[in-house]
Parts: C-alpha cells; structure tokens; sequence
C-alpha cells in the first residue's frame, strides 16, 4: 500500500527534474530562436536588465530591435564550439547573412560570444572578437 503512494511521488520527481534545461541548450535554444526572428521566444530567454556588450551597449530592447532589423539581409548564427563554465557559457560561431551566400563570400565570419546566466536566463552577451570581418 505504501510503495502504491511512493511510486507516484518518485515519478513526479524525477520527471520535474528532467524538465530543467541547461545553459548549453538555452544558448541553442536562443540562436535558433534568433535565426527564426522570433523576437517574442528571445525575449523570454534574456532576464529583464539584459545587456549585449560588443562594438556598441545594447539594453534588451534595443537587442531585441537590432535583430528585428537584421531580418531583412537574413544574417544566421551556428554554433561551431561551446564550452560551459559554470554561469557562463562560451561560443564561437559562424555568422553568414543572405549576401555573403549570393556573392560567395568565404570565409565566413566566426565571433566568439559569452553567455552569462543569472536564474537560468541570459543576463547579458559579450561579443569577445570577431574573426574574418
């Protein structure tokens, strides 16, 4: 009769736990949304004082602008490397937009990013360098 209550409870339980996601893949999970141009999905990744720091300070909303803006020209991001530090998560990717493919351009650029995590959200994005500019 008790193991009949357990089970239940045990199942509950380890389901809960395999529902947390990892930082490695809310950082895919960000780039894909990206890459779709669903502002609404990136929004619900990036904590609410998010910042992009790079050639320029971004706050959220304007990240979030700037990406809205890069949809016409198709820019996409694929992940050629991760490593997971803890509470940050390290990229390099491979950037490629709609004129680079037209004219061939190669090689594509590669930036190496830095995801840092407050709460299992992004709180801000680093732009380390840039390769192939």
């Amino acid at each position: 009769m008790i193991i009949k209550k357990i089970i239940p409870i045990c199942v509950c339980a380890i389901l809960f736990c395999g529902c947390h996601q990892s930082k490695e893949e809310i950082v895919y999970d960000v780039i894909n949304a990206e890459k779709n141009y669903n502002l609404k999905e990136v929004d619900q990744f990036l904590t609410d004082n998010f910042m992009r720091y790079g050639t320029d300070t971004l706050n959220k909303e304007e990240y979030l602008d700037r990406l809205k803006n890069l949809k016409p020209i198709e820019s996409k991001a694929s992940i050629l490397s991760i490593q997971n530090f803890d509470s940050v998560i390290k990229t390099e990717e491979q950037i490629c937009n709609i004129v680079d493919s037209l004219l061939g351009i190669t090689p594509y650029i590669v930036q190496k990013r830095t995801y840092r995590f407050v709460d299992n959200k992004v709180s801000s994005i680093t732009n380390d360098s840039i390769f192939n500019y």
